[in-house]
């Protein structure tokens, strides 16, 4: 099963009993503000006992690599 954009919305929506629309603006907004992180080198997005992701200088070059730590799947 693929979870997509709408159906996180709708499953959101649903638990929590706000519109649709509310959480497709939180969850745009959060994809926003999560992209101007990682386009940083060095950025890096933390939810402590879930996952992390960071993005940091692979080479001369300014590279990027992306690299997700998920701790929930060790």
């Amino acid at each position: 099963m693929t979870l997509t954009q709408k159906t996180m919305i709708c499953e959101i929506g649903r638990l929590t009993r706000l519109k649709n629309r509310d959480v497709q603006m939180m969850l745009e907004t959060l994809i926003e503000v999560w992209t101007e992180e990682l386009v940083e080198v060095s950025g890096r997005i933390e939810l402590e006992g879930v996952f992390v992701v960071e993005t940091r200088e692979r080479d001369p070059k300014i590279h990027t690599a992306l690299k997700a730590h998920f701790p929930a799947n060790e």
